[in-house]
């Protein structure tokens, strides 16, 4: 017997055909899965246009903030510089005026120019006007000179231009005056005049070194004050003794005056006002109040 191939046909049972809707849905299915397919596929060719092989998408450049410094004092400015890791460059004069200070402090951006990691500043003493539009810079004062002038005199000039004035004796074996002496002049000072160009250093001192009105400057800061011309020996009087009696005896040569007792407890190397004295420290080192060929200050130094 044969077995057929397909079961038979059973009769009353027709075949199942699939529906309209049924048809109508494997239809759009394959149509989305296709426009999926095509999105994907415009995003890949997006990519592949806009970025080339190999090469990756640079990030944007941040910009660096500047901080605005017109406005501010000289110190305030260098401050923020600092806090945005600027430099500074060497500051330009762009106006100035008379009977102003001359200090760091004293001055006031007017300008400001960041190049390279450098701000380049133009400054104007405190009190005078900015100038409106971009103008040459000027030259920056120097230090002046004050050598013969009366010390009120050159204690105002330098006072006025914000800076410290000391005022020393010009011999070294004499006392630093009393600062509000009117009869002295200045032989010399020290920083020397044009050792220093503004904007000065706001601690700046100026070493003023003085002698009485009327006294000769000694030839270096520091000498010892000339000896005295001694007195005229008086006339002898006129002889009344008869000639045989004995010629009075000379009179006995004066004592040297005591040299002063050695200071007791001085610091070795500190400032000295007893030129050239002798002193001792508290473990008894003779030390002597004196100078050096490098150093014309009167300072504590080994005897």
């Amino acid at each position: 017997m044969s077995i057929p191939r397909h079961p038979p046909h059973t009769p009353g049972a027709p075949a199942r055909k699939m529906s309209t809707a049924a048809k109508v849905g494997v239809g759009c299915g394959g149509c989305a899965v296709l426009a999926l397919i095509g999105l994907v596929g415009l995003i890949l060719l997006g990519m592949l246009v806009s970025t080339p092989e190999g090469s990756a998408a640079e990030p944007s450049p941040v910009e660096e903030v500047v901080p605005e410094l017109v406005g501010l004092s000289l110190p305030e400015a260098e401050e923020l510089l600092e806090e945005a890791d600027l430099d500074l460059g060497e500051p330009e004069l762009v106006a100035s005026g008379d009977e102003v200070e001359w200090t760091r402090s004293a001055m006031v951006v007017c300008a400001q120019d960041v190049a390279d990691d450098t701000a380049v500043l133009g400054l104007a003493p405190e009190g005078v006007d900015c100038p409106e539009e971009d103008t040459d810079p000027q030259e920056w004062p120097a230090l002046p000179s004050s050598e013969g002038q009366d010390l009120p005199d050159a204690r105002e000039r330098f006072e006025s231009l914000g800076l410290t004035v000391v005022v020393e004796s010009a011999f070294g074996d004499v006392d630093a005056p009393a600062t509000d002496a009117a009869d002295l002049s200045v032989c010399a000072q020290r920083p020397d005049e044009g050792e220093e160009t503004a904007p000065f250093d706001d601690g700046l001192e100026v070493e003023l070194f003085v002698v009485s009105s009327g006294q000769e400057c000694p030839a270096r800061v520091g000498d010892p004050s000339p000896e005295p011309e001694p007195e005229p020996e008086p006339a002898p009087a006129p002889e009344s003794t008869p000639e045989s009696a004995p010629a009075p005896a000379p009179a006995p040569d004066p004592e040297p005056a005591p040299e002063p007792a050695p200071v007791e407890g001085v610091h070795p190397g500190s400032f000295c006002s007893q030129h050239w004295q002798f002193g001792r420290t508290n473990n008894g080192t003779l030390m002597q109040c004196t100078t050096t060929a490098e150093d014309s200050r009167f300072r504590w130094r080994s005897a």
